[in-house]
Formats: structure tokens, C-alpha cells, sequence
């Protein structure tokens, strides 16, 4: 701030002494204030961005959420404190229709609770509760019953971050009725895989169908993030399953190898996993792993439902190992309500194809031997050709190139004046063990004498 008074004091004031002494105290209070500055504001904290991608599957009567871990925070600056995420659970209708209802994505943008924790939690509440983590049993008081604080049936570790409920945040009719089944803190990861940058979680409380929960039900999840300030995301998409008993295991999986591909077949189930008759069986999903991979990929190597019993895998690597498990599915479309594996078949795939014969074999005398030409093939693993020989004494062809020649040319100097002479070509690839072609058109050359 520019502290000049005397250019704004008339001359008649400043000869004044009261006005002057006014004046000259006014000054020396601007000098001291322009050095002064204001208090630092606390920065903004801004929350984990909305998990927008959460899928949910059913194999093997397992219900299994996947979605991509959070990287930017809502202001689109760098996530970097990644704490966690909450599992929420909701039981959703009697039938399938019921259970597929609209849920949180059609509430307009204009309706949506702000669940800023700034809002709703007091920060030294936050601190405290992290600082000294507590029980949910012991949070309540000894008048809290003990099953509504079970952690997947047990009781919930020291380190359970006390976050405030859906409800808690926020009134919304849309998001009653869903419980926190789970808090995933990703220095401990226990239960989830990790998968490039994907979470695959499995709702353990639901697997088999316990007692308790019911088969034949529909169920909506939604999957909340928070970093290590106890910050939580708003909630993620909702996804939904119906979950039912399986349909049993296909049988009978067998694989015939091809040069590039595998034709597989198998028989398809008659029953689900419970012994009911299986009316809605849609198609199967397959799925393949490398002969040295322990693990199947989460996603099966078709992209559209196999509607038959049978699939030829294409694009493959001759001389590697596959192997291979197929899965029935009661649904048309994701999520897949998938079934247990069938048998597991493995298939080493060989090269038995040979290459074309060679076209358009020539011999020319060129008096101290005979050169043949040939026209080049053109299949992609061609490894070379080899040259055979043979003389009107001589009953069978014999080679006389010990390996593979690349050139298409051949210059034969170990030949007798006066001798007739046939020769024949073929290809021959890089397989292992490598095929050979049939024999070229075969010619006949007369070598010039020497004088």
C-alpha cells in the first residue's frame, strides 16, 4: 500500500498543528500496516473422484465387483493419499424385474447430496476417530448388538476407519437400505486382487449362499473410495446382480489342435449347481491361459457369448502350450451369471502344414556346372529350400544341399561330362520339426563336354 498523504492535505490544513500531528500519526500507522500480513488460509481439501466404472459378476456362486482405482481427486488434481475404499450392499427386489429397478445414476445432477465430509464431520472429530481407531462395538456401547458389526463374521480389525455412513452424509431416498459390508485399506489388501490397475473384490458373505441370505435374489453394490485423511468419494456407480444357483459345470472339454488355432467342444449342463432342472442356459464364456500362467484372465477370451458347444481359437502360436475351461451362463448380457469351470484341457499346438511345392524350376549348362533357378515362395515361415539330384545310373534323388539354401538360385559343379543329370526342389519351413514340401516339376539337363 503507497503511503502518501501529503499529495491529498491541502496547504491551509497542514499548517494547522492539530491537523499535522492528526496527520503524522495517521502516517506512521499506513508504514507499519503495509509491512503486516494476513493470516494463512487452511487449503482446500477436495475429495477422491467418483469410482464411475464398478461391474459386478457371479462365478461359481461367487459374487465378484471390479473397478478401476481413483488417480485424480474431483478438482482434477493428483490423488496421491489413496487410502481405501468401503463395500456397500443392498438386498433388491423378489424377482428379477424388482431387483433391476433405476437406482443412484438417474438421480439428476441437481438432486445429489454434496458427501463432502467438510460438511457433515467435524475435522477434529475425523483426527480423533483416526487417531484413536476404535470397534464399531465399542463406538456404540455395550447395548449394540453384536451382529451389526461384524466384519464379513468377524469382528472389525483395530484399524477399521470409523467413515460416516451413507445416511450419515446425507438424506437420500435412492441410497437407503444399503450396508457397509467391508473397508478394503490397501496397505493390507486382504481379499482383493489386484489387476493391472483394476480391484477384483469378492463378496466372501455371500459365496454358497448362507444361511441367512437367499438364493433367487437380486443385489445392488456400490463402492465408496477415501484417502488417508479419511476423505470419502461420493458414491460410485451402482451395480446390480441377480443372484441365483449356477448352472453345473460343462463336461466333456476336449481340444484338437490345428497350425495356428485350436477347435474346441463340449457337452453342455442339464442342471443347476442345486440340482434343479437348468431352463435359461444362454451360451458359455471361454476362457485360456498360458501353459506356464497359474491364474486365468478376468475377462473370457470371447467377447459375445458362445452360443454353440463348440469354438475354433484363432491367432495362436505354433510350438506354445494353451489351455482352456468353458463356463455356461444364464445371462444374455453382463453381468455374466456364470457357472463353475469345466474340465481343464491343454493343447500344445505343431506346424503341420508343409509349404507349396516351388514353381518354375530351370537348368542352364554353363559348362563348369549346371545353375538352376526357381521362383521364390511365399509363406510366411519359409525357412529355405533344399536341392535333390540325380543321374540316369542312380534309381532314387538324393539331396545335395546338407541345410536350408535361402537364395533361389544353385550352381551344381560336381557333375560328369557327358552325364545326364535330373533335379527336383523343395521348401521346406521353420517348424519344429520342420515340414517339407512335395518335390518341384522335375527337369532333366545334358552338361556340355570338355574339350
Amino acid at each position: 500500500m503507497s503511503c502518501k498523504p501529503f499529495a491529498v492535505i491541502s496547504r491551509p490544513l497542514a499548517r494547522n498543528s492539530f491537523y499535522s500531528l492528526l496527520l503524522t500519526a495517521y502516517c506512521l500507522l499506513l508504514i507499519i500496516s503495509c509491512g503486516i500480513k494476513a493470516p494463512p488460509l487452511p487449503p482446500e481439501e477436495f475429495a477422491p473422484e467418483k469410482i464411475t466404472d464398478l461391474e459386478v459378476y457371479t462365478k461359481n456362486n461367487e459374487v465378484i465387483l471390479k473397478w478401476a482405482i481413483p488417480t485424480r481427486r474431483v478438482d482434477d488434481t493428483k490423488l496421491l493419499d489413496l487410502d481405501g475404499f468401503e463395500v456397500y450392499r443392498k438386498e433388491q427386489g423378489d424377482t428379477e424385474e424388482e431387483a433391476y429397478i433405476p437406482l443412484y445414476r438417474s438421480v439428476p445432477a441437481d438432486k445429489q447430496i454434496d458427501y463432502s465430509l467438510e460438511t457433515e464431520v467435524e475435522t477434529e472429530e475425523l483426527i480423533n476417530t483416526l487417531e484413536e481407531p476404535q470397534s464399531a462395538l465399542e463406538a456404540e456401547g455395550p447395548d449394540k448388538d453384536e451382529k451389526d458389526v461384524q466384519h464379513l463374521g468377524q469382528e472389525e480389525p483395530a484399524d477399521f476407519i470409523k467413515l460416516p455412513s451413507i445416511q450419515e452424509r446425507g438424506e437420500d431416498e435412492y441410497l437407503v437400505g444399503y450396508e457397509r459390508i467391508d473397508q478394503i485399506l490397501l496397505e493390507r489388501l486382504e481379499g482383493v486382487e489386484l489387476e493391472d490397475d483394476y480391484v477384483i473384490y469378492k463378496d466372501r458373505s455371500l459365496s454358497k449362499f448362507p444361511e441367512g441370505l437367499k438364493a433367487d435374489r437380486g443385489y445392488s453394490y456400490l463402492v465408496i473410495s477415501f484417502d488417508k485423511s479419511g476423505l470419502p468419494s461420493q458414491p460410485s456407480n451402482i451395480a446390480q446382480v441377480w443372484l441365483s444357483p449356477t448352472p453345473d459345470p460343462p463336461t466333456n472339454l476336449v481340444a484338437i489342435r490345428g497350425e495356428g488355432k485350436a477347435w474346441l467342444a463340449w457337452s453342455p449342463p442339464r442342471a443347476r449347481v442345486d440340482g434343479t432342472p437348468l431352463t435359461e442356459l444362454e451360451g458359455f464364456n471361454l476362457y485360456r491361459k498360458g501353459g506356464g500362467d497359474s491364474d486365468y484372465p478376468f475377462y473370457p477370451l470371447n467377447e459375445e457369448l458362445i452360443k454353440d458347444n463348440s469354438y475354433v481359437d484363432t491367432g495362436l502360436t505354433n510350438g506354445e502350450t494353451y489351455v482352456y475351461v468353458v463356463r455356461a451362463v444364464t445371462t444374455d448380457a453382463l453381468p455374466w451369471h456364470e457357472g463353475p469351470a469345466s474340465n481343464e484341457v491343454a493343447v500344445t499346438l505343431r506346424d503341420t502344414y508343409p509349404p507349396l511345392a516351388p514353381q518354375g524350376l530351370v537348368g542352364v549348362n554353363k559348362g563348369d556346372g549346371i545353375v538352376l533357378n526357381w521362383n521364390p515362395n511365399s509363406e510366411p515361415d519359409l525357412l529355405g529350400y533344399y536341392v535333390y539330384r540325380k543321374s540316369t545310373t542312380e534309381e532314387h534323388y538324393q539331396r545335395i544341399t546338407t541345410s536350408p539354401i535361402s537364395e533361389t538360385t544353385f550352381r551344381d559343379q560336381d557333375i560328369q561330362p557327358g552325364q545326364v543329370y535330373f533335379y527336383a526342389i523343395t521348401a521346406v519351413d521353420n517348424a519344429s520339426p520342420p515340414n517339407e514340401s512335395p518335390f518341384s516339376e522335375k527337369i532333366q539337363v545334358f552338361p556340355i563336354k570338355r574339350e
